[in-house]
């Protein structure tokens, strides 16, 4: 039988377990009164006697190993005590290796690594959550350990680090989520930190990546009091009706950049504009461009007039030093 190091006694000085001794029994509480057999329960037989009834019910015994494993081997010349057993489920085992330190060596591999790529799409702010890929290639000639870290500057919850294997020449992707702890559109940047099984950095990769600003959307499903039958006449007319309406608000969104304000994080952000197509801010970024070499041309040729010698007259009578005045 196999049974659990909790049931045995060694000194004898416990109850109800296996090597129990004549100590244990004396020394019981309420010695007079306890019943006949008291003290010698959960001893050999009782398993025994326990694991028969089970056999007895086409069951599988507990603790008999004939029946309980599928295959015992026993080796020839290795001792009367010595067989081994098959395990057809997870067991779990906690073994006590004790080593003198000097015979212990600490043996790992390490090989170089490269960061390929990385991509996060962009997403909606505090209510969806982002993926980020990283694409790691290993590029040395050995199997290794490596470690991936995604760090971000800001407005990013912390992602916790990746630990993993590469055979030589493997390409791998590794994918992270991300959540942002604001609803407004911005911008964020962040780095990918690969490290080696002795956690040497290896390779550094940044990227930048947006996201949008949250739709608050309540869900309600409650309609206007009247409900029209859709057909007939009347419910082409409030077909034709919707499209112009859909149609004419599209046209202004298309010119004057309305939603662009809760997609884009600012004015400056070309990317975001181009991706919506946010003509009415692209407008206005290009007459600034524009407007800017137009003004410079206009004070050259007014400085070539002469136009600007009262103020030069002006600013060398001020800041002229008294040694030039004489």
């Amino acid at each position: 039988m196999l049974l659990e190091r909790v049931r045995f006694t060694l000194d004898g000085l416990e109850c109800n377990k296996i090597g129990v001794g004549y100590e244990a029994y004396r020394n019981q509480p309420n010695l007079c009164g306890s019943p006949f057999g008291s003290c010698l329960y959960n001893q050999l037989w009782n398993f025994k006697e326990s694991d028969e009834n089970r056999i007895y019910r086409n069951q599988e015994p507990q603790y008999i190993v004939q029946g309980r494993f599928d295959r015992i081997n026993q080796h020839p010349n290795a001792g009367a005590h010595s067989f081994s057993i098959g395990i057809t489920e997870s067991l779990n085992t906690n073994l006590l290796i004790e080593l003198s330190a000097d015979d212990i060596n600490y043996v790992y591999q390490r090989s170089p690594g490269k960061i390929i790529d990385i991509n996060v799409p962009t997403f909606e702010a505090l209510s969806q959550v982002g993926t980020a890929k990283v694409t790691i290639k290993n590029i040395g000639k050995l199997e290794a350990s490596y470690s991936l870290t995604f760090d971000c500057l800001s407005g990013i919850s912390y992602v916790e680090e990746q630990f993993f294997i590469i055979k030589p020449g493997q390409v791998v992707i590794r994918s992270f989520y991300l959540r942002s702890s604001s609803d407004q559109a911005s911008k964020y940047r962040c780095s990918a930190i690969l490290k080696a099984s002795d956690f040497s950095e290896l390779d550094r990769a940044e990227c930048q990546f947006s996201t949008t600003a949250t739709v608050l959307d309540n869900g309600t499903q409650i309609g206007p009091p009247k409900q029209h039958k859709k057909g007939g006449i009347r419910g082409f007319i409030e077909a034709i009706e919707t499209l112009w309406r859909n149609t004419w608000d599209s046209v202004i969104d298309f010119f004057t950049g309305r939603s662009c304000s809760t997609k884009c994080s600012s004015f400056l952000d070309l990317s975001c504009h181009i991706q919506y197509i946010c003509i009415g801010w692209l407008v206005m970024f290009g007459l600034l461009l524009t407007t800017l070499p137009a003004v410079a041309v206009l004070l050259w040729l007014l400085h070539q007039k002469g136009m600007f010698d009262p103020l030069y007259d002006c600013w060398e009578d001020v800041f002229r030093s008294p040694e030039a005045a004489h």
